[in-house]
C-alpha cells in the first residue's frame, strides 16, 4: 500500500488520474501534522516500510515517527540538513535507518555512480518509463512572478523560466585567457571589486589590481579570499597610473586586458570649479588612460581588452559635473583614436548604479541625468553584450521614460500595496485591517521578503515576529507617519513597481537596462 501527503484538492485529483492504483484512502494532508495520525491510523500504528520526504521542521519528526520497525527513510529536502536540525536519537530505536539523497552530489565529478544514473534515465526516457513533469512556463521577464507563484506551493511539476526564445539572438559570454593578467585600476571601490569578480567569473586567472585603500575591509578581503580559493593569482598594487612610469610598470606582454574604472568627483557650478578641481578629476581619468594607451601599445602584443568606464553625463549631461564631464569625453576620444589605430578600445558610458559606489552612495535611489539608477546585477549582465559591440563607445542606463510613471498613487499607498502583492491579496475590501499576516497566510519566503523591503525603506529593524505580527492598520499607520520623509518612499514605489504584473507587450522590459552604441 502507498501513501501520499498533498496540500491542495487538485494535486490529489492529478495523482489519482496519474497512478490509478491510488484512491481516496491513500491520501492526508501535508498542510498539518494531522497527516501522522492518519498514517498510523490506516496502518494500525504499525507505520510504513520507506518514507520518501520532502517536508521540513515539524512535519520531518512527524514523518519519522510514522516510519515502522526496521524501515528506511529517505530524506530529500534539504532545509533540516542544511541547518543541521536534529531529530533525536530515539526514533532509532525501532532499528531504523535515515538516508539523505543529495541527487546533485552525484554530478560533482564523473564517476562510476553519475555515469549509471545517467545511463538509467537514458534507458528510462528511450523506453517512455521516465516522463516530464508538468510545467508552468514563465517569461524571462517575469522572473519575479515565477518565485512569487512558485512560494506559494500550489503548482505541481516545475516551475520554468524561458531565458531565451527562439527569436532571441544567442549572445556569446566573454571568455578571458587564464594565462594572460587582467590590470583593473581602482578595482576595489563598490563597482570595481563586482567587475573583477566578472572577470573571475569569465575565465581570469591573474589580476592586477590598483588601489589607493587596499583591501582594507572585511567585504574585499572576502572577495579576494574566495578568488584566491578559485586559483586567482591577485596582486594589489598602490601604483597610481596618473603617473607614467607607475602605469608602465603595470604593464608587460603577459597582460591581456586593461580596465580603467580610477575616478574622482568634485562637483561644483561651473563659476565655482576652479583649476585644482579640474586637476583632481582629469587627473586619475585622462592622464591615467593616456599612460595606459601609450605603454599598452609598446609593451603589450596581446592585448585583447581596453576598456574604460566613462559616464551618461557625457551625453546627457549633469549640472555641477563639468570637470567630470569634461574627463569623460577625453577618454571617449582616446578609445575612438585608438579603433582608427586598429587597437582594442570601448569606453562604457554607464548610468547612475543604485546599488555601489559613488552614485549609490551620494544620489541613493532618485534619478540622475535622466536615468534610474541601475542595478549592479543588470550593469554585470550587460557586459557580455557591451563588451562585444564594434564600437568604440558604448552605453548602459535605465532611461526614466522606460519607468512606469502612468499612474500617480500617494506614498501612503505603496507599503500596503506592496504587501497585498506579495500575499497575493487582490481585493484589500476583503481582508481585516487588524488580523495579522501570519493569519493571513504568509509563509517564511514571504516574510523574508516583506522583512527586508520594510527595513530597508523604513529604517527599521524588525524581526520576523514583528513581520509576523503585523496588520494592514499597523502599514497604514507606519506609512503615514513616514510621508515627511519623501526619498525613501521612492525607493518604496521603485520596490513595489517590481511586484506589479508586466506589461504583456514582450518587447517592453521595464526593468532592464537600455544598452546602445553611441557613434
Amino acid at each position: 500500500m502507498v501513501y501520499t501527503t498533498v496540500s491542495s484538492q487538485a494535486k490529489r485529483d492529478f495523482l489519482k488520474q496519474k497512478f490509478k492504483q491510488l484512491d481516496d484512502a491513500s491520501f492526508a494532508q501535508s498542510r498539518d501534522l494531522t497527516f501522522e495520525l492518519d498514517i498510523m491510523k490506516k496502518t494500525n500504528r504499525k507505520g510504513v516500510d520507506v518514507i520518501l520526504n520532502s517536508l521540513s521542521g515539524e512535519k520531518l519528526l512527524a514523518s519519522v515517527r510514522c516510519l515502522a520497525k526496521h524501515g528506511r527513510f529517505l530524506e530529500l529536502g534539504k532545509f533540516d540538513l542544511i541547518h543541521n536540525n536534529q531529530i533525536g536519537l530515539y526514533a532509532f530505536l525501532k532499528n531504523i535507518s535515515f538516508h539523505g539523497i543529495l541527487l546533485d552530489s552525484l554530478f560533482d565529478d564523473i564517476t562510476g555512480r553519475w555515469l549509471e544514473v545517467r545511463e538509467l534515465v537514458r534507458k528510462g526516457i528511450e523506453k517512455g518509463e521516465v516522463k516530464p513533469l508538468p510545467c508552468r512556463i514563465f517569461q524571462k521577464y517575469e522572473g519575479e512572478s515565477a518565485f512569487r507563484f512558485m512560494s506559494h506551493g500550489t503548482h505541481i511539476g516545475k516551475v520554468v523560466v524561458n531565458v531565451i526564445r527562439e527569436k532571441d539572438h544567442v549572445l556569446q559570454r566573454v571568455s578571458l585567457n587564464s594565462d594572460l593578467c587582467y590590470v583593473v585600476t581602482d578595482g576595489l571601490g563598490g563597482f570595481g571589486i563586482e567587475f573583477c569578480n566578472w572577470l573571475v567569473q569569465r575565465g581570469a586567472k591573474k589580476l592586477i589590481i590598483t588601489s589607493r585603500s587596499g583591501a582594507n575591509s572585511a567585504y574585499r578581503q572576502r572577495y579576494i579570499e574566495d578568488w584566491a580559493s578559485q586559483g586567482v593569482h591577485i596582486i594589489i598594487s598602490s601604483n597610481d597610473v596618473g603617473k607614467a612610469d607607475k602605469a608602465a610598470n603595470l604593464l608587460d606582454e603577459e597582460t591581456g586586458g586593461v580596465f580603467h574604472l580610477a575616478m574622482t568627483l568634485r562637483d561644483a557650478m561651473f563659476e565655482n570649479q576652479t583649476q585644482r578641481d579640474f586637476e583632481l578629476v582629469c587627473g586619475p581619468k585622462c592622464n591615467g588612460l593616456i599612460n595606459l594607451d601609450k605603454y599598452s601599445r609598446q609593451k603589450c602584443p596581446n592585448l585583447q581588452h581596453f576598456v574604460t568606464f566613462s559616464s551618461s553625463a557625457s551625453y546627457n549631461g549633469t549640472k555641477g559635473q563639468s570637470n567630470y564631464i569634461l574627463a569623460n569625453t577625453v577618454m571617449e576620444q582616446l578609445c575612438r583614436i585608438r579603433r582608427n589605430d586598429g587597437l582594442p578600445a570601448v569606453a562604457i558610458q554607464w548610468g547612475a548604479v543604485g546599488d555601489v559606489g559613488i552614485a549609490a552612495d551620494k544620489f541613493g535611489d532618485s534619478p540622475v541625468a535622466g536615468t534610474w539608477p541601475q542595478s549592479i546585477l543588470s550593469c554585470l549582465d550587460s557586459l557580455d553584450k557591451v563588451l562585444q559591440q564594434d564600437e568604440a563607445v558604448v552605453a548602459s542606463y535605465i532611461p526614466i521614460k522606460m519607468a512606469s510613471e502612468k499612474t500617480e498613487v500617494k506614498y501612503e499607498n505603496y507599503p500596503v500595496t506592496f504587501v497585498a502583492n506579495v500575499l497575493g491579496i487582490s481585493d484589500l475590501s476583503q481582508i481585516d485591517d487588524d488580523t495579522s499576516l501570519l493569519r493571513l497566510g504568509a509563509d517564511s519566503l514571504m516574510t523574508t521578503e516583506i522583512q527586508q523591503k520594510l527595513n530597508y525603506c523604513f529604517n527599521k529593524t524588525l524581526d520576523t515576529k514583528a513581520v509576523n505580527e503585523l496588520t494592514f492598520a499597523k502599514l497604514k499607520h507606519m506609512s503615514t507617519k513616514k510621508q515627511s520623509k519623501a526619498p525613501n518612499m521612492r525607493k518604496f514605489q521603485r520596490l513595489c513597481s517590481s511586484t506589479q504584473s508586466i506589461s504583456d507587450d514582450e518587447s517592453v522590459d521595464k526593468r532592464c537596462a537600455s544598452t546602445a552604441s553611441c557613434e
